[in-house]
This record gives C-alpha cells, structure tokens and sequence, in this order.
C-alpha cells in the first residue's frame, strides 16, 4: 500500500520515472529506475520514441532533464484513470502501483485481514 505524500518527490539519484504522478482519477507510482525499465514505461505511454531521445537514453540524462520528463510523464498520465494504467502495465515487468488515499489504505484487504481497524467511543 502506497500513500501519496510520502512519494511526491521521486529519487533524485535512482531515476525521475520512481515517483507518483496523477491519473485522471487519482494517482499511480511507477518504478522505471533503470533503461530497461524506462523503456517499458515509455512504451506503455504510448511514448516509446522517449527511450531513444537523447535527453532521456540514460538515467543520467533523465536526472539533468528531469524537470521536462516528468511533466511530459504526467500529461499523459492525467489522461486515463488509475484502473487504466494499471491495466496497460499488468504483466510488462514494469512495477507500478495505485497509490492509496487514506480512505483506500483503511479499506484495503491487508489492513482488513490484519485487524487493524478500531473502533474510538466518546463521551
């Protein structure tokens, strides 16, 4: 599980695609850290011709350009809804994840399995 404000800002030395970006209904964390993985993401963009730009070929060229990549990433983000991303990238080798609300986090399987649930009384 994944909760937005702790993502917001990517890794500045790993790569510019480890962050979450907005859908068009939420938001959705991809991990393309490396130019194998960067390639997937771009292909699943509809983007493929990213991997063989040379501002972006190299995690290191993606680092310098960071600023123009991850705003052209979240341009198309915000064009289909989180269910859709994840779709498009199920089964790519890419990792990715919907990142979770608080409402999403306390609703979901594993906090419900585990019990985590308590209920507060007042006077």
């Amino acid at each position: 599980m994944f909760v937005r404000h702790s993502l917001d800002h990517g890794n500045p030395i790993i790569g510019v695609s480890i962050k979450a970006f907005k859908s068009s209904d939420g938001d959705i964390l991809f991990g393309g850290g490396n130019d194998r993985l960067f390639a997937i993401l771009a292909k699943g963009l509809g983007r493929p011709e990213w991997a063989a730009d040379d501002r972006f070929a190299t995690n290191s060229a993606r680092v310098k350009h960071r600023d123009v990549l991850e705003k052209w990433i979240e341009d198309v983000t915000r064009t289909k809804t989180t269910q859709e991303w994840l779709d498009i990238f199920d089964g790519t080798g890419l990792p990715y994840a919907k990142v979770n609300d608080l409402m999403d986090t306390t609703q979901h399987r594993h906090a419900e399995n585990r019990d985590t649930h308590a209920t507060a009384f007042g006077d």
